[in-house]
């Protein structure tokens, strides 16, 4: 007895649906519903700017406060000091977690949350004992030491990033010269951290420099001003950033 062999055709729509319903391996979303890879990214991308400005708001106020005309104003202002790195500390972790699959990326990223963590530590040593007008401690001291080493560790890890955006643009003109990459915004974001950590490094470096000679307060005013300097440039550096992402299509 001869088996008969059915041969099963397609049927109107058949082919439609299952386009629908492909999944991009990139991406892990899927055409027809379900969960979108692409829309966490953009969450998590607003996240990390969000924490940006809020570090930098947290700096400035801080900051500010550290000017001998503002400083008997609050009794505690390095409370500013502590809350934006902590927020920096949030930005440094979404962006390791937006760059796990990337080992360079990944790396980079690493340097920026150990920067965020001397940072952290570092403004937790203002609350041993206060910084008076007349008295220069020895926890000031060590203050600036840990965040100049967490501005230095910045800068490394900024013109890392820096290079491999430049290097990956330049490779995408090459490859497709239709498509013409140019980010301004995200290195517009770089250019300006770059700047406002030398601008923490020379303050830091400053206020050593006037412990060692025994404390001059007109120099101090030099260091209280590159600081809230340096805050302010991070304030505009964490809006192009958050800027570059909202206006990016995902």
């Amino acid at each position: 007895m001869n088996a008969t062999k059915t041969q099963n055709f397609p049927r109107d729509g058949d082919e439609k649906t299952n386009k629908n319903n492909t999944i991009d391996p990139e991406s892990g979303s899927s055409n027809g519903g379900g969960y979108d890879r692409n829309q966490e990214k953009a969450e998590v991308d607003v996240l990390s700017g969000l924490s940006l400005v809020l570090m930098a708001i947290f700096f400035i106020c801080g900051t500010y406060f550290l000017q001998r005309k503002t400083r008997t104003n609050l009794k505690y202002p390095f409370v500013f000091l502590l809350a934006g790195s902590i927020f920096y500390l949030l930005h440094g972790s979404l962006e390791l977690y937006k760059k796990l699959h990337n080992k360079v990326e990944r790396g980079i990223s690493i340097l920026t949350l150990t920067a965020g963590g001397f940072w952290f530590i570092a403004s937790t040593f203002l609350f041993r004992d206060l910084f008076f007008l007349s008295e220069f401690t020895i926890s000031f001291v060590i203050w600036s030491s840990l965040w100049l080493v967490g501005s230095a560790l910045n800068i490394i890890s900024i013109t890392c990033n820096f290079v491999m955006m430049m290097t990956a643009t330049t490779m995408t003109m090459t490859t497709n010269k239709s498509t013409m990459e140019r980010p301004i915004f995200l290195v517009a974001s770089l250019v300006l951290s770059w700047f406002a950590n030398i601008l923490f490094l020379s303050g830091c470096a400053t206020f050593i420099k006037i412990y060692d000679q025994g404390g001059n307060l007109v120099e101090y005013d030099s260091f209280s001003k590159l600081l809230v300097a340096a805050s302010v440039i991070l304030f505009l550096h964490s809006v192009c950033y958050t800027w570059h992402y909202l206006s990016v299509e995902h």
